[in-house]
């Protein structure tokens, strides 16, 4: 299994509203809908408004190719940006 992290910056969304609306309706069924899609969590963003999410794929193709149009410095939602991205080889679950 290979997991795709990303951290953004959510403080350019004056609505927190939208930023988890956008979420829940376009991100999780977009994501969740991809090929070897394992398990996904998106936490709520800190005081400091950076957003981390976690998402789980069976290989590190899948991972990729499902995380390709997350680049930093690009946008991850309306007035989100993405300030990390990486593909690691999950070592242990529970």
């Amino acid at each position: 299994m290979n997991a795709v992290l990303v951290e953004v910056d959510t403080s350019g969304q004056p609505d927190p509203a939208v930023g988890l609306d956008f979420l829940q309706k376009e991100v999780v069924p977009r994501v969740s809908a991809a090929p070897g899609f394992q398990a996904g969590y998106w936490l709520r963003p800190l005081d400091d408004g950076k957003g981390t999410a976690i998402v789980v794929f069976d290989t590190e193709a899948n991972a990729a190719a499902a995380s390709a149009d997350l680049q930093v410095g690009g946008s991850a939602g309306p007035n989100v940006t993405v300030i990390r991205k990486e593909i690691r080889e999950v070592a242990a679950s529970a």
